[in-house]
């Protein structure tokens, strides 16, 4: 099991890209140990290929004779699911490597959203917080919770991931918020 890597970590971006290089060098070869194991040319023995994956990957014997060892599905070499597993792997990291460098280079953001009610994205902490002037009501309270925000008394702050998700539900409990402390004036 790999551990998660934060996003508050200064070295996320080197991490994610070892982790992205490891798990491609893992798919190069499990195709090249395939294409050896699979192979279908005239006269290519299995004690040949044996000989070759021995050679040129560096395995035990043993370590070659078991990838000619059919699983309960007749299966030899690495399965396709494994194969296709890891792919799916590298695209998702390669994903989360693009969050990682957003966020590295995104800047804290502030804005008012009420009279006195100011939302605060925080891309190092990764969390969006809503600071009140004072305590709400039980009503905002409650829509606050539905919409995943937790009272933080670190931050003396209302907050949840800063995500798209966590974007919305600041849009979303917006109309609750300037219904009891008035909306912004304009200027």
């Amino acid at each position: 099991m790999t551990i998660p890597i934060s996003i508050s970590d200064p070295q996320a971006v080197e991490k994610m890209t070892a982790r992205i290089a490891e798990a491609e060098a893992r798919q190069t070869y499990m195709r090249a140990v395939n294409k050896i194991v699979k192979s279908k040319r005239k006269g290519y023995t299995q004690a040949r290929k044996v000989a070759d994956l021995m050679r040129q990957f560096k395995m035990t014997e043993l370590q070659a004779e078991r990838l000619f060892e059919p699983d309960m599905l007749g299966r030899i070499g690495f399965p396709s699911y494994e194969l296709s597993n890891n792919n799916a792997n590298i695209k998702r990291m390669k994903k989360r490597l693009t969050e990682l460098e957003d966020a590295a280079v995104a800047e804290e953001d502030e804005y008012l959203i009420a009279q006195g009610v100011t939302v605060q994205e925080d891309p190092v902490d990764m969390r969006i917080r809503i600071h009140f002037p004072d305590k709400p009501s039980d009503n905002t309270r409650r829509v606050l919770k539905t919409y995943g925000f937790k009272w933080s008394r670190y931050n003396q702050a209302w907050q949840r991931h800063l995500n798209r998700a966590g974007k919305q539900a600041v849009q979303m409990v917006t109309p609750t918020i300037t219904a009891e402390y008035g909306a912004i004036a304009p200027e």
